[in-house]
C-alpha cells in the first residue's frame, strides 16, 4: 500500500507548540505525532509515502530521513500552505500517484489495525 500523508499546515491553534517546529512533530507519549501515524502504515507494510509539507517542511523532511531508513519518501512542497487548504496539498500530492492510495491527516493518531 502507498500513503499519501498531508502535513502542510502551521499548526497555528498549537502555538507555542509549532513555533519551531511543524504539528505533526508535536510529541505524544514521547515520540512525535507522525513518528505514531507511520508506524501504523508500517505495520501495513506501507512503505511508500508521500508527504506534502509546507510550514517547516525541511524540519520534518530530516527528521523522517533519519528516523525511517526503511520506508521510501518522496516528498511535496506546498508553498502556499499559508493562504491554501488541505484539498489544495492533496491535489498537488496526486499528480504523482498512478495506483491505490491512501491518504491521512499527520495530527490523527491511530493504530494498523484499523485498517483491516
Amino acid at each position: 500500500m502507498k500513503a499519501i500523508l498531508l502535513a502542510a499546515g502551521q499548526g497555528s491553534r498549537l502555538m507555542p507548540l509549532t513555533q519551531e517546529q511543524p504539528k505533526c512533530m508535536v510529541p505524544l507519549y514521547g515520540k512525535p505525532l507522525i513518528e505514531h501515524i507511520i508506524n501504523a502504515l508500517k505495520g501495513q507494510n506501507t512503505l511508500e509515502v508521500t508527504l506534502v509539507t509546507g510550514y517547516k517542511g525541511n524540519i520534518l523532511q530530516e527528521h523522517l530521513l533519519k528516523t525511517f531508513s526503511d520506508v521510501r519518501f518522496s516528498f511535496v512542497t506546498n508553498d502556499d500552505f499559508s493562504n491554501s487548504n488541505m484539498v489544495h496539498s492533496l491535489f498537488l500530492a496526486l499528480r504523482h500517484q498512478q495506483n491505490d492510495v491512501l491518504i491521512s491527516y499527520t495530527d490523527i493518531v491511530y493504530e494498523h489495525q484499523y485498517f483491516k
